[in-house]
């Protein structure tokens, strides 16, 4: 069931302080709610863990201090606003204050602010490799204005982690879809910070504009030494 129908048929169940309790992520992990956009489980556990979701509920209806709480939230964490603004709406819907979802306006910015708060969302020691990558989907980001000059946009990006790693010793899979003729050589890198906003590894691929067609799939494999993927705390992808 869609994020904002499940919502809306647990707040009817539950009563609306549903959404400033914990046990929401899981009611609606058994309504498979987060499968059309994995990451927003971790968006979900955020926006209640940090009062947001309380902050919406004490707004009483989806009007403009409402709705800057997305803004709010997305620039505190650096989740992609994207993402921030469907599960926002998506609340606000359960609670019955609208009865449409809008797509996103809003841009991610250049290069997302990386702040110790968001260890609150630090993957358990025991988390299952969907866990993982469902993690590492919510985390990465595009620097937008580096493709400006390519001619060329990126499509979809995904991250998967490799199951077979050693502690402290593992890949994974950036795959960027590129669409578009490009104009020149491009580069794709792609960069892996901590929490304390150190780089802990830059990895990339390139691209060939004679070879590249309308389409093409790319990936770019990291190889992280000397941490787990809990440790992974942002993956900003660009162009250069």
């Amino acid at each position: 069931m869609e994020l904002h129908l499940a919502l809306r048929n647990i707040v009817k169940t539950d009563g609306p302080s549903i959404i400033t309790e914990g046990r929401l992520v899981n009611i609606l992990c058994d309504f498979q709610a987060f499968d059309a956009i994995p990451a927003s489980k971790y968006v979900m556990r955020a926006i209640i863990d940090d009062g947001y979701s309380k902050k919406l509920l004490q707004c009483t209806k989806w009007d403009m201090a409402a709705q800057q709480l997305s803004g709010q939230f997305a620039s505190s964490t650096g989740f992609q606003p994207d993402i921030v603004w469907t599960i926002f709406q998506s609340l606000a819907y359960g609670l019955g204050w609208k009865n449409t979802i809008e797509k996103c306006s809003v841009k991610n910015p250049t290069v997302p602010p990386m702040h110790p708060h968001r260890a609150k969302v630090k993957l358990g020691n025991n988390a299952s490799v969907n866990d993982i990558n469902q993690y590492f989907s919510s985390i990465v980001e595009l620097k937008n204005d580096s493709l400006s000059s390519f001619g060329v946009q990126f499509t979809n990006i995904s991250c998967v982690w490799d199951r077979s790693f050693k502690d402290k010793d593992f890949y994974y899979y950036c795959n960027v879809e590129v669409t578009g003729k490009l104009k020149e050589f491009m580069c794709i890198k792609v960069i892996s910070y901590g929490f304390d906003n150190s780089i802990i590894d830059v990895s990339s691929t390139y691209v060939d504009s004679n070879t590249h067609k309308s389409f093409g799939v790319y990936n770019v494999n990291p190889h992280i030494q000397g941490y787990m993927p809990s440790d992974i705390a942002k993956i900003i992808v660009y162009a250069e």
